[in-house]
């Protein structure tokens, strides 16, 4: 019936940000040349697609004036619902003022303050858990610059690799605060997993997530079906589906402020605000494996800003270490932490690990002032 052309307001905002855009362009061949432009794309993808979740899911302006006779998405009768000019412009805003947002999450999300019972001295025969965390202090202070961390704990079952994982995360942090994913093999996480955790660590409710469920992979491996099924690809409504499905335990006060402000459902704050969040990894997955929708956004959020830790690595065979080996790239390129934890960790997994988290950090590394 028209087209974009028609619009008064599009035309406005496009022409604005094409001219901020010329203005940026010696930005822009200087990111192609060292590789950094991978880091920009990452966060203008995570950040429009947030914007597009965001406002697809608000009603239609009515005030807003058709000149094109164009229409963005469906409501859920499949009625028309918001015209294109308006979803683009709506979408734009939101995007930008998530971009402003995403600097301040990453360095000031919620922590576990100077956790005690991680600091206590371990039980003699766990001694060994003080001296990784007394040399690894020694090594961060040592130095002046602001460097990557990428660790092997392997140690026999019942050694307390867990506990030890916990111990140094917080060693590794300024004023002895938490923040991590402790992502798990698929067999081992159920609910009691998460109450040990709490009574041997000591977080309380307020400070540890349990992410119950794993749908995510057989989610990941069935999308074309379920979008078909559910008339996503048909009505244009892909942007209204749910970032996360699965029950989360989790009972704290989530900030009424920053990017909880465009997630409409706690499961999904709590995913994203929670100190410590214990999960099977397929739900950090989604994060380099998603194609297409919008699965992918609380996970790359996530890891912006909370280390990660892998236990029991050695769960993983094919295809799935390749897909957890883009992971840590990402989270290097995210400049966080990384820790694997296992009995057993041939050493070519190791290197091969070590490696690909090092390409991730020096991305990293050529987005930010030194």
């Amino acid at each position: 019936k028209g087209l974009l052309s028609s619009s008064v307001k599009w035309n406005k905002e496009l022409k604005k940000w094409s001219n901020r855009l010329l203005g940026s362009l010696s930005l822009l061949e200087e990111a192609m040349k060292d590789g950094s432009y991978r880091v920009v794309l990452h966060h203008a993808r995570l950040a429009l697609m947030l914007g597009d979740h965001y406002y697809s899911s608000r009603d239609a302006d009515v005030s807003w004036q058709d000149r094109t006779g164009l229409f963005a998405n469906t409501d859920k009768d499949r009625e028309m619902k918001q015209k294109l000019d308006e979803h683009l412009c709506g979408v734009m805003k939101s995007a930008l003022k998530t971009v402003h947002l995403l600097p301040a999450f990453e360095k000031e999300p919620p922590l576990v303050e100077d956790n005690h019972i991680l600091k206590k001295r371990s039980p003699k025969e766990f001694a060994w858990q003080d001296k990784a965390v007394a040399k690894l202090k020694a090594f961060m202070e040592d130095k002046n610059i602001k460097q990557g961390f990428f660790a092997v704990n392997m140690a026999s079952t019942g050694c307390g690799k867990t506990f030890a994982n916990a111990k140094v995360m917080q060693s590794l942090c300024k004023n002895n605060t938490l923040r991590y994913v402790l992502a798990l093999g698929l067999r081992t996480l159920t609910l009691q997993t998460g109450d040990e955790y709490r009574d041997r660590i000591g977080l309380d409710d307020g400070e540890l997530a349990v992410l119950i469920g794993s749908k995510a992979v057989l989610e990941l491996h069935n999308r074309a079906k379920e979008q078909h099924e559910n008339g996503i690809e048909n009505y244009g409504s892909e942007s209204s589906e749910s970032l996360l499905d699965e029950w989360i335990d989790f009972d704290s006060t989530i900030p009424e402020e920053g990017l909880a402000t465009v997630l409409k459902k706690v499961k999904d704050k709590a995913f994203l605000y929670a100190p410590v969040l214990v999960c099977t990894i397929d739900h950090l997955m989604g994060a380099t494996e998603t194609k297409r929708g919008g699965k992918y956004i609380l996970p790359s959020l996530r890891l912006m800003s909370s280390d990660l830790v892998i236990d029991e690595i050695d769960d993983f065979t094919g295809s799935d270490l390749i897909a957890i080996g883009r992971l840590i790239h990402l989270a290097g390129m995210l400049g966080r932490k990384v820790m694997i934890s296992s009995a057993t960790i041939p050493p070519d997994l190791a290197e091969g690990y070590f490696n690909t988290y090092k390409k991730g950090w020096q991305l990293f590394c050529k987005t930010r002032e030194r």
